[in-house]
C-alpha cells in the first residue's frame, strides 16, 4: 500500500499557506518574515538526493550564522565561504494574515511542483516538499529498520 500523506495547494501565484502546526514559525504574526533557502534529502546510501525548501525565522537563521562562526573562528577563509553559502540562498518572505507566504519562481522549479505541497514541521524549520518526492524519499530505508519510531513514542 502506497503511503498516503497530506497535501497543501500551491496557488497560481506561488503562495502557500503554512501549516497550523508549524512550531518554527509560531511566533510569527502578519507582516513577519519568513526566511527560506533550498535544499537536498538524500537517501542512507546517499544513491539518490530529494530537493526541498526549508523555511525558518530571522532568529533561527542568526543562530545557525553564530554556529558557524564558532565552528570556523580559527579559520577566517573557510568562515568567509560557509557564511557566505549560507546566506547566499537564503530569500524572504513576508507572512500574511491568513499564514501565506509567496514561494519564489526558484524555490517551486527547484522543487519541481505544480500544485501539491507536502509540509514538514520540525522545532527549527518547516520543510517543503515536492510529496511524490518525499513518498520515494521516505519509502527509499524500509529494509534498514531506521523507520521504526515507537521507540522514541515511549
Amino acid at each position: 500500500m502506497a503511503l498516503q500523506i497530506p497535501t497543501s495547494r500551491l496557488s497560481p501565484k506561488n503562495q502557500a499557506t503554512l501549516p497550523r502546526d508549524s512550531r518554527a514559525l509560531s511566533g510569527l504574526r502578519e507582516g513577519g518574515v519568513v526566511c527560506g533557502r533550498t535544499g537536498w534529502a538524500a537517501t542512507d546510501d546517499g544513491a539518490k538526493r530529494y530537493p526541498i525548501i526549508q523555511l525558518f525565522t530571522m532568529d533561527e537563521l542568526d543562530k545557525r550564522e553564530r554556529a558557524m562562526r564558532e565552528r570556523f573562528a580559527g579559520d577566517a577563509g573557510k568562515l568567509f565561504k560557509m557564511v557566505t553559502l549560507l546566506n547566499a540562498g537564503v530569500r524572504q518572505m513576508a507572512l500574511d494574515s491568513q499564514n501565506r507566504v509567496v514561494l519564489p519562481a526558484p524555490f517551486v522549479e527547484h522543487l519541481g511542483v505544480d500544485r501539491d505541497l507536502f509540509f514538514v514541521a520540525t522545532t527549527e524549520t518547516v520543510q517543503v516538499w515536492n510529496p511524490d518526492h518525499f513518498v520515494a524519499w521516505s519509502s527509499s530505508d524500509q529494509g534498514s529498520g531506521d523507520g521504526d519510531l515507537s521507540l522514541l513514542m515511549i
